[in-house]
């Protein structure tokens, strides 16, 4: 999910190495897209890095056939896994399984909504979207907090409440300096292989 509330589906690989770096995920794009390539859980698929940056499925190379190997449901990666080690909403890994949208955000469950041929969660409290809108605003051109990244942000989201009576008090250095803190106070990737799982 992306910091505006789009949910875009995502491949999860076998690894495979393309242009020199080990490729885990890969985008699907959209809903339509996935459609066109007739891509399912455990097809043999064709990747490459658009742009040398982001991997991207853009094919499909041998479809998943038979019955799934014996160890499938044991390389279902953690990630994709519920405290009761149960697949996450929104997670298709069965094998051969058809991809489709969930009619409701994986991460909050609020409501999706379809919008062309795009589905996003419109709920501002939304965790992904709430890391993904702070680690725009602790970057480069705005905080510039060195040092901060998802799991910090995480954290600091949960232990204080998500409210407009929650601020962030910045201590730190001037830019220059070596280093900045940051403190909470309440104020008032061509190659062919297996895509075993996808989930947006």
């Amino acid at each position: 999910m992306g910091n505006a509330g789009r949910l875009t589906p995502r491949a999860h690989l076998d690894p495979v190495e393309v242009g020199g770096v080990t490729v885990r995920h890969a985008t699907l794009h959209n809903a339509d897209y996935v459609a066109s390539l007739g891509v399912r859980v455990g097809d043999r698929v064709f990747i490459r890095r658009a742009g040398d940056v982001i991997p991207q499925v853009t094919g499909v190379a041998k479809a998943a056939e038979g019955e799934p190997p014996p160890d499938w449901s044991d390389r279902v990666p953690a990630e994709l896994l519920g405290e009761k080690k149960e697949a996450r909403p929104g997670v298709f890994w069965r094998w051969r399984e058809k991809f489709e949208m969930p009619d409701r955000c994986p991460a909050c469950d609020s409501k999706a909504f379809q919008e062309g041929k795009y589905w996003s969660c419109r709920n501002p409290k939304c965790l992904p979207q709430l890391i993904g809108r702070t680690l725009i605003l602790s970057g480069g051109g705005a905080f510039e907090i060195d040092g901060i990244g998802e799991k910090q942000i995480a954290q600091l989201i949960a232990i204080r409440p998500r409210t407009c009576s929650t601020s962030i008090e910045i201590r730190g250095r001037r830019r220059g300096s070596s280093h900045s803190t940051a403190g909470a106070r309440r104020a008032s990737r061509t190659s062919s292989h297996r895509s075993p799982r996808s989930d947006p």
